[in-house]
């Protein structure tokens, strides 16, 4: 998401910012990479969904069209360059130290690298189309992924036929607790997590309850609407107990019935996760809430210290480089998978 960004907002700034270097020319050509603009911040929604950062991208790519139609249509007519209005100069200018400051402002914030290769990892993504009433396959071409399943893996020495399995809250996604997931799977562990995007387990109504737009508007409920996320707790804990129910049903038949299963949640999935493995205890290890660690501070939300500057702001957490919350996660959470999968050997 990084990258795609820092793309936008580059081509941005050089529409913008031609007005302090474009002198007589002829031709105007460089404003019509605005609609690009504007096509490549739309992009970012669709393919990560939508947050702050992004709709002010948006925001900025509206406003460079609007203050660049004159010019687009003076090119699009093949007429020649006039003068810059004063407007436009004041407006384009504007834009661009904005521009500029949110591009800076996202490489101090961006997330923090963690290189697959530095732990020994490998990650592979599965997409599977369908629902909880008429079960899922395969995602087939141009059809909608209902399921992402994300596999961390060990490339080195791996515990074999002991499957971690995730189910991370709504509020974040896998990708917010990967830098936990990523350690988790560094300790010879094989981690599965899912995040789920189907008609027939609803979070919200219409529009707000896809994929580009749940994780933002659940966010807003807690941070905006608290007692009515507080009264909406057990359908959602509900919600997770039936994706629970369906992980543990894909990861059967993906490693096959005699691999031991662990499950892990966090706060309100957490809770169902538990749930599901009193309630399946002859098929189910253990399972264990990362809300139970009393130093972790975001709990539902994810590694946000590491994956959103601007979420663990709401929550008075500052960005941590040195991966502080996931190392302690894991460290507190291994001694549970060994006793479940081991005895409590390691």
């Amino acid at each position: 998401m990084f990258l795609g960004q820092s793309l936008t907002l580059l081509i941005l700034l050089v529409i913008n910012s031609r007005v302090l270097y474009l002198h007589h020319v002829k031709r105007d050509s460089i404003v019509m990479l605005a609609p690009l603009g504007l096509v490549l911040s739309l992009l970012l929604v669709l393919a990560w969904g939508i947050n702050y950062f992004n709709l002010v991208i948006i925001a900025l790519a509206l406003f460079t069209i609007i203050i660049n139609i004159r010019a687009m249509l003076r090119y699009s007519e093949k007429l020649f360059l006039d003068i810059y209005s004063l407007m436009m100069k004041i407006g384009s200018i504007t834009l661009t130290v904005i521009i500029i400051a949110l591009f800076l402002f996202s490489i101090i914030t961006h997330p923090v690298n963690q290189n697959n290769k530095k732990f020994n990892i490998e990650i592979n993504t599965e997409r599977l189309e369908g629902n909880f009433r008429t079960g899922f396959s395969k995602q087939k071409a141009f059809s909608k992924a209902n399921i992402i399943l994300t596999e961390i893996s060990p490339l080195g020495e791996k515990l074999s036929n002991h499957v971690i399995l995730f189910i991370p809250d709504v509020r974040g996604d896998s990708a917010a607790y990967m830098p936990f997931l990523k350690l988790l799977a560094s300790n010879s562990f094989t981690v599965l997590t899912a995040d789920f995007y189907t008609n027939d387990c609803n979070w919200f109504t219409g529009i707000k309850n896809t994929r580009i737009c749940r994780n933002f508007f659940i966010q807003d409920e807690y941070f905006n609407m608290n007692e009515n996320f507080k009264k909406n707790q057990n359908d959602y804990i509900y919600n997770y107990y039936m994706e629970t129910e369906q992980l543990v049903k894909t990861a059967r038949e993906r490693y096959g019935k005699d691999c031991n299963f662990f499950l892990i949640g966090d706060s309100l999935s957490g809770r169902a996760v538990k749930q599901f493995a009193e309630r399946n205890s002859s098929s189910i290890s253990g399972s264990f809430n990362l809300e139970a660690i009393s130093e972790y501070k975001a709990a539902g939300f994810g590694m946000v210290e590491q994956t959103d500057f601007i979420t663990a702001k709401r929550l008075n957490l500052k960005r941590d480089k040195n991966c502080t919350t996931p190392n302690l996660l894991v460290t507190q959470t291994l001694p549970e998978i060994y006793n479940s999968f081991l005895g409590g050997t390691k």
